[in-house]
């Protein structure tokens, strides 16, 4: 999707719920910062407490976007086209990092959630907004199914259906706090790795 067009159709969630939701998420984030899966840079503004920013992005129409945001001043920030399941960085280059509405379209979660794992540094924090399979709600999980296919054509391969918990669960992170929003379809994942 091209990024013109996925800024105009994220606009007005991004407004309405996802604004408050990122401040609130990257309030305390702190040092040196991965965002996973970028998008077009929406997160820019609210890391206001971080040395630098890393921006980690497979397409390239949406890197040049983010860097025609308005950037803080005192914050660093850093362009990497590369996909999440092969991340061009040492092994702990990350103090903390970030994924909003990413994992659910990353090809291979668990490979990155295994590179995300490698790149943070022992104890660093690891933040997660996604929309997840709503397996509370049987009925909404099986729209989620019917959905999901033809949803993953237009939407650049997001599943609606993927239960990213488990996965953190499954992956070499260790969860420390879930919240769900919007009776389970969003959840925000609070997840560190272990020392």
């Amino acid at each position: 999707m091209k990024s013109c067009i996925y800024d105009t159709l994220m606009a007005p969630l991004e407004q309405v719920k996802l604004k408050q939701i990122r401040r609130d998420m990257l309030a305390g984030v702190k040092g040196n910062v991965l965002d996973i899966g970028s998008g077009t840079g929406a997160s820019m503004p609210y890391y206001r407490q971080a040395e630098s920013v890393t921006f980690l992005e497979p397409d390239e129409g949406k890197l040049k976007r983010i860097s025609r945001r308005t950037a803080l001043p005192h914050v660093s920030y850093y362009m990497a086209q590369a996909s999440a399941e092969n991340m061009p960085f040492s092994n702990d280059t990350f103090d903390e990092a970030a994924a909003f509405l990413a994992f659910c379209t990353i090809p291979d979660p668990i490979r990155a959630l295994h590179e995300t794992a490698r790149v943070v540094k022992p104890g660093g924090r690891i933040q997660l907004l996604e929309h997840v399979r709503m397996d509370s709600h049987p009925r909404a999980a099986r729209i989620q199914d019917i959905l999901t296919p033809a949803w993953e054509r237009v939407a650049e391969g997001c599943q609606l259906n993927r239960s990213t918990r488990h996965l953190v669960e499954k992956s070499p992170l260790r969860l420390e706090r879930v919240q769900s929003l919007y009776g389970g379809l969003v959840l925000i994942l609070e997840a560190y790795v272990p020392f």
